[in-house]
């Protein structure tokens, strides 16, 4: 964690997460989607807070095969399987297409974070 980072940021970050599952799930209207997303979420998060991803140096790196791999795998597998397939047919669209207005905060994120 950076430390000399104002609280407000970690804060509007974090707002920035629960509104995307939130936006999300009302795309989906999936209960198994926002259990995924909440469970995914604490588990990053714990796995943050303990310092798993500072260390730069292992190989393959932490981030891979934390964050990367099993993300990666999960959207395969749900394109692979027929619940996936009917999952991802019923996202309303309109909304997802609305969804990526969530990308205004998360580069006022990123902005904060480079000054």
């Amino acid at each position: 964690m950076i430390k000399e980072l104002p609280i407000f940021v970690n804060i509007l970050f974090g707002i920035t997460v629960l509104g995307t599952i939130a936006w999300f799930y009302l795309a989906s209207k999936s209960r198994t989607f926002l259990i995924i997303a909440i469970g995914w979420t604490i588990l990053q998060t714990i796995l943050g807070l303990i310092g798993i991803y500072q260390d730069t140096e292992s190989m393959p790196p932490r981030i891979m095969v934390f964050a990367f791999l099993p993300a990666l795998m999960l959207i395969v597998t749900t394109f692979l399987i027929s619940k996936g397939k009917t999952f991802i047919d019923r996202i309303d669209l309109k909304t997802l297409t609305y969804f990526h207005t969530i990308r205004i905060p998360v580069e006022i994120v990123l902005t904060l974070l480079y000054y």
